[in-house]
């Protein structure tokens, strides 16, 4: 059985290579499921994800205080252009750039509900 490891960033590199190493051997070879290793590994990376989305969420909480009290509009179209088009860029795969920006356009969509929550707020 071959497993496929997963690309991150514009390197290739691969995640978690020894992982997908040692899915590949069987159960009897490896003494454990590859499976359930496999399925660890994703819940660990969505994990990571989560606390890096809110991490972005708390700067752009950041940004639209500093937006608010300088009055300027909290959407800036360009950026979010200028963002979408630096992702296409740097995506090696294996998710093609139209599901990186589907991603990314409910990323920032949730981002800027939250940006004007909280200038309606202050």
């Amino acid at each position: 059985m071959a497993v496929q490891g997963v690309f991150l960033g514009g390197e290739g590199k691969m995640a978690g290579g020894d992982m997908a190493a040692q899915a590949a051997r069987t159960p009897a070879q490896s003494g454990a499921d590859p499976l359930a290793e496999l399925r660890t590994q994703i819940d660990s990376i969505d994990a990571q994800v989560l606390a890096l989305l809110n991490q972005r969420a708390e700067s752009a909480v950041a940004i639209a205080r500093i937006k608010r009290a300088q009055h300027q509009p909290l959407r800036s179209p360009e950026r979010e252009e200028a963002l979408l088009q630096r992702l296409a860029t740097l995506n090696a795969g294996p998710l093609p750039n139209s599901a990186v920006r589907s991603i990314y356009e409910t990323i920032v969509r949730h981002t800027r509900e939250l940006q004007e929550r909280l200038a309606a707020a202050l």
